[in-house]
């Protein structure tokens, strides 16, 4: 397990470069030359130690986007606040690649449920949106079984991990709350994206983009964050866990959630420890709202669904989240 690592007093210099070891892997030369070439967006603290020296840089307002390698993309304006905000957290982008190595919830059960309930509904080859794809784990799955799936994501660099894993998929660079696709699909899913809608209007918003985007009957899967449980677990408590990278890296992670006006807050720290000892850390804080069964329903009503149901939630180590499923009637 890794350990919170207590920093010194920084010294806060603004705008200054930000001096780092040589790389030492692909991996390395990335993150270097993201800390060197653009600085931390909104919300994220950049700190960098080289040897004795620690060099701190306070946030700023813009967000730059790197050239990625990869397949092409079809890409679109990121508007709402809550996909600005999805595109800066560093699971997001900067580490980005270590994503699959810390998020260890399993695949199979929530694409079996999703399966399942397309073969019921007669869908054995459906078109499927998946939502927030992230780095594609669940999409790969869903084509293993038969099924066609295009990814949409808000962050570049997720939306390559997953491009590179589902390679026949189109890829969809967009906001969820104002998705710019011209075709439609027999199936949605969405996975815990919709916990980062904090606003009522960017909620209406998603809810009405996935009706849109629905043909007749279309099926709508969710997995959302569920209100009370939520809020237990939101102790306040630091947990802790590191992956090993490639070139001999480790990345150490540690979270606290914490329960603020109904939404709960979640303090990140990443600390990336390279072979010849240099680190660079990242501190970020951002907020989730979780939802009741009861603004499910009367906002999936409200965008035009039925049939909506909501269930513990499948796939989850934890009793805090919902797995829903909706229709979108003739």
């Amino acid at each position: 397990m890794a350990t919170l690592v207590l920093m010194a007093p920084e010294t806060i210099l603004p705008h200054q470069p930000t001096t780092i070891q040589p790389a030492c892997g692909t991996r390395k030369a990335t993150a270097a030359r993201y800390l060197s070439r653009r600085p931390p967006p909104t919300g994220l603290t950049e700190s960098v130690i080289t040897g004795t020296q620690r060099v701190v840089r306070p946030p700023i307002t813009s967000i730059h986007t790197t050239d990625l390698p990869g397949r092409s993309m079809n890409t679109a304006l990121v508007t709402s606040r809550s996909a600005k905000i999805t595109t800066e957290r560093p699971f997001y982008d900067l580490h980005a690649d270590a994503y699959d190595a810390l998020i260890t919830d399993p695949v199979q059960p929530w694409v079996d449920a999703v399966d399942d309930r397309l073969r019921a509904a007669g869908l054995s080859s459906a078109s499927v949106l998946d939502a927030g794809c992230g780095t594609g784990r669940h999409a790969q799955a869903l084509l293993e079984r038969g099924h066609r799936v295009s990814l949409l994501d808000a962050s570049p660099r997720l939306l390559t991990i997953a491009s590179s894993r589902c390679p026949g998929s189109s890829a969809h660079q967009t906001d969820i709350c104002a998705p710019k696709l011209r075709e439609t699909f027999e199936a949605i899913m969405c996975r815990g994206v919709l916990n980062d809608l904090v606003l009522d209007e960017e909620r209406d918003a998603a809810l009405g983009s996935f009706a849109a985007l629905l043909g007749d009957n279309g099926l709508l899967f969710l997995d959302v964050r569920e209100i009370v449980e939520t809020r237990q677990r939101a102790d306040g408590q630091w947990r802790r866990t590191e992956a090993a990278l490639d070139g001999g890296e480790t990345l150490k992670f540690a979270s606290r959630p914490l329960w603020r006006a109904d939404r709960l807050v979640v303090e990140e720290r990443y600390e990336l420890v390279g072979r010849d000892g240099s680190s660079s850390v990242h501190d970020y804080v951002f907020e989730m709202r979780p939802w009741t069964r009861d603004e499910l329903t009367a906002r999936l009503t409200a965008a035009g669904f039925s049939d909506i149901g909501t269930v513990q939630g499948v796939g989850r180590r934890t009793p805090d989240r919902l797995f829903v499923t909706a229709r979108r009637p003739v």
